[in-house]
């Protein structure tokens, strides 16, 4: 059996000295994505607020794993961390008494293409909806200490699974206040 370890710490990330925030207001704010990104205004942590949206193509599941990823310079601090929050939306569809559905079963964060993060379904506690918007988001982070005064790219994935086998309809993962914050 695999064995691993994780430190876990509580930071404000936002109260930091140096800060970056994407909290896609403005539109995609230069992150792309596996699939087409959008921005949209149905669901966010801020009231009234945006966030990103990519949804796979219904019938498209051959990648298994989805994400957005963007290049950054990283504030040249002693600490420095990444927070942002996730979530999805499931198609709401259904034939006759047969609702199709999936979840999110795996979060995952690389920098410069090396994975530094990686949460599966029993760490996150993730309740899972049938349809519709997951009723929470769930707020992930990430010290960058390691690459402080960098540029890097930050890729934050996601892997969607299903528990219908055919017709498949979209899951969209949902990305929100995206912060990067760097103090000494």
């Amino acid at each position: 059996s695999e064995s691993r370890s994780i430190t876990m710490a509580i930071v404000d990330v936002e109260s930091m000295t140096d800060v970056q925030i994407f909290d896609f207001e403005t539109g995609t704010q230069g992150w792309e994505g596996s699939q087409t990104v959008t921005t949209t205004d149905e669901i966010s942590v801020d009231p009234a607020g945006h966030s990103l949206k990519m949804c796979r193509s219904a019938g498209d599941y051959a990648t298994p794993e989805e994400y957005i990823q963007r290049s950054v310079t990283l504030p040249n601090r002693a600490k420095v961390y990444l927070s942002y929050y996730i979530n999805w939306y499931i198609d709401p569809r259904n034939t006759g008494s047969t609702v199709y559905y999936g979840k999110i079963d795996r979060v995952k964060a690389y920098v410069n293409g090396v994975l530094a993060l990686e949460a599966i379904k029993e760490f996150l506690k993730i309740n899972y909806p049938n349809r519709g918007y997951r009723d929470k988001w769930i707020k992930v982070g990430l010290d960058l200490s390691d690459y402080a005064g960098q540029t890097v790219t930050i890729k934050l994935a996601y892997r969607a699974v299903y528990y219908v086998t055919a017709p498949k309809f979209p899951i969209c993962g949902l990305f929100d206040r995206i912060v990067i914050g760097g103090s000494d």
